[in-house]
């Protein structure tokens, strides 16, 4: 099911990058399953004793979305900037992403610190975000290596979260 997925996805993206998580983290959250993906994440953060930040980019989203918004412990704290947090979660944007992100979003990209680490999940959100790490999805998304793009996803890792292996490697020529 698609909270299956979404459970798996997260539990194995926060298995990746555990280790390089420090500081307080902030969770930046799209309205689909991408931001879906950093609120599963931020649960288990928050479960291992981290101080987690949640910043909701739009104030609803998707029913998968909006469930595990409501999941989320009283020690998580919502915050409405970017600034101040050691490592950023990006889940705005997934690879489905198409259009503009509008100018209250790439404001928010524009308030994280330099020396902040951003990770971003399936891809880094509609081209604007730059990542140190990014936590593929299913499949390598070939856009993360035009040469225009890559640069901006750091270092990859790939995660399945449980599509059939067939499956995958069906679709992986054309992501």
């Amino acid at each position: 099911s698609e909270a299956e997925l979404i459970d798996s996805a997260s539990r194995l993206a926060y298995e990746r990058i555990r280790e390089f998580l420090a500081g307080s983290l902030l969770f930046m959250i799209g309205p689909g399953n991408n931001g879906a993906d950093g609120l599963g994440m931020a649960l288990l953060a928050a479960s291992d004793g981290f101080d987690v930040s949640i910043l909701y980019l739009y104030e609803k989203g998707s029913e998968e979305n909006s469930r595990r918004r409501a999941l989320l412990p009283p020690s998580v704290k919502i915050t409405r900037s970017a600034a101040g947090y050691g490592t950023v979660i990006d889940a705005i944007f997934g690879f489905g992403f198409h259009g503009e992100p509008d100018e209250s979003v790439r404001k928010v990209v524009s308030e994280i610190d330099e020396d902040a680490l951003v990770i971003s999940l399936d891809v880094p959100s509609a081209s604007i975000v730059d990542a140190d790490i990014t936590v593929m999805m299913t499949t390598a998304k070939l856009c993360i290596y035009h040469p225009s793009f890559r640069g901006k996803a750091g270092t990859l890792f790939l995660v399945n979260p449980g599509f059939p292996e067939e499956e995958v490697e069906r679709c992986s020529a054309s992501a």
